[in-house]
């Protein structure tokens, strides 16, 4: 499950506004590296939400399986 997007804004915020990355993962309960993956996606999207995947469909050939 992802976070909103709402609640990542206000995590990079938090860290603008003085606060340690420490401080923050502790008040919204992230992970270590979670707050630095938000701030690289930022730095290269340009915001905050998230990445489709490109995932491809697989088909299982059914004779195959026989």
């Amino acid at each position: 499950m992802s976070y909103p997007v709402k609640m990542r804004e206000r995590a990079i915020e938090a860290v603008r506004n003085g606060h340690s990355e420490a401080e923050v993962n502790e008040m919204y309960g992230l992970g270590v590296n979670t707050l630095r993956a938000w701030e690289n996606l930022e730095a290269e999207t340009e915001s905050l939400e998230n990445i489709p995947l490109n995932r491809g469909t697989y088909k299982i050939d059914r004779e195959k399986i026989a």
